[in-house]
């Protein structure tokens, strides 16, 4: 699924169990189909399979970051343009809109893939941080994903990029304990120009790589209901 600006919010539709080949064995017939539903099973799949996928991070702010760009162009060239507000819009997989018999049937396979963040979101002029990353994929959506894969970027610009995603995590953590539904969580860790180790650049990014650590660790010890969950991690921090 790809999209400009999309808000995506899957949080109201019900999922069936899927295999763990994702679209294997998910398409059955039934009496009294429409003309697609009357297709053989093993092409509706193939159907299925091309059109349910999580839009990666750049087609997610694409479109924002689009208008973004227009205003300064528009800007520069002395035209009058006010900065352009951003309003998330759902925007549902189309093939999830034409009955409820084959969202039904398909939709475990959109939730057997993974949504991976890997890109900060929007960064708007005058704001100490970066949108929120659930102004683009919806809380219910979070919620609801069964993998997810998040890629924290160390040694960024002047400043630094750790204390950014260190914000980034802590909202997602914050949403997720409220409610998940989890089979994977998985953190990339990406490390940048460390053969530099300009300091106390990479002393700050180490400090963030521990908040990080820390906050994933004791959030995972809290949904395990683990009494450990404040603890030290086993890192020098």
């Amino acid at each position: 699924m790809t999209g400009s600006s999309t808000r995506m919010d899957q949080g109201n539709l019900t999922c069936p169990s899927v295999g763990s080949d994702g679209a294997s064995g998910l398409a059955v017939n039934s009496p009294e189909q429409s003309p697609f539903l009357r297709l053989p099973p093993e092409i509706r799949n193939i159907i299925y399979d091309v059109s349910l996928h999580w839009p990666d991070s750049k087609a997610l702010y694409s479109g924002y970051n689009e208008q973004i760009k227009e205003y300064y162009v528009k800007k520069h060239a002395g035209v009058d343009a006010e900065f352009p507000v951003y309003s998330g819009r759902l925007s549902t997989p189309t093939i999830l809109l034409l009955c409820k018999a084959i969202t039904a049937e398909c939709l475990g396979i959109l939730k057997s893939r993974k949504l991976v963040i890997d890109r900060l979101p929007p960064w708007l002029p005058g704001a100490k941080r970066p949108m929120r990353i659930s102004q683009f994929v919806g809380t219910a959506t979070l919620q609801n994903l069964r993998f997810l894969e998040i890629h924290p970027a160390f040694g960024l610009g002047k400043l630094g990029s750790g204390w950014v995603w260190s914000g980034v995590v802590k909202e997602l953590v914050e949403i997720l304990l409220v409610r998940n539904t989890f089979e994977q969580v998985r953190f990339v860790l990406c490390f940048h120009d460390m053969h530099k180790r300009v300091e106390p650049l990479w002393t700050q990014e180490n400090r963030c790589y521990c908040k990080i650590f820390k906050k994933v660790r004791r959030t995972i010890l809290l949904w395990k209901g683990d009494s450990r969950a404040s603890c030290r991690p086993p890192c020098k921090c």
